[in-house]
């Protein structure tokens, strides 16, 4: 995924912060419908 190593430098420096805690996978949008439906 393209935007990925940019998005996760920016987790990195967030996460440095008290009280924050960013997840970010990239998994694709097929991937997160599947996520979605499987809660359902």
């Amino acid at each position: 995924m393209f935007p990925f190593p940019l998005i996760d430098l920016c987790r990195v420096e967030y996460n440095t912060f008290d009280n924050v805690n960013l997840n970010y996978q990239s998994i694709g949008s097929g991937g997160e419908v599947k996520k979605h439906i499987e809660k359902l």
